[in-house]
């Protein structure tokens, strides 16, 4: 968990803090899902005729994947602060 590692000490976090990062890995999984799909359908489409995909596209897939996983991540826990000030 990216969130406990950035200087968090384990006193400092309370129960609002747990709760959020316990909802963000759903904003997570659903952009890399996403995120894959896109490449899938995008790849399919434009390399139909050819039978394959050029060798470089799934490096391409990996790399992209790890950054949509990193900043769905940081997104998710903006969107749960965000949700817990909207609601009090």
């Amino acid at each position: 968990m990216l969130f406990f590692t950035l200087g968090r000490k384990q006193g400092q976090v309370d129960e609002r803090d747990r709760l959020i990062m316990a909802k963000a890995p759903r904003v997570q999984l659903l952009a890399v899902i996403f995120s894959l799909v896109a490449w899938s359908i995008a790849l399919t489409e434009s390399y139909w005729d050819e039978g394959q995909i050029p060798v470089i596209f799934p490096y391409l897939m990996f790399m992209s994947t790890l950054i949509v996983s990193t900043l769905a991540q940081s997104i998710g826990i903006l969107i749960g602060y965000w949700e817990m000030e909207r609601n009090g």
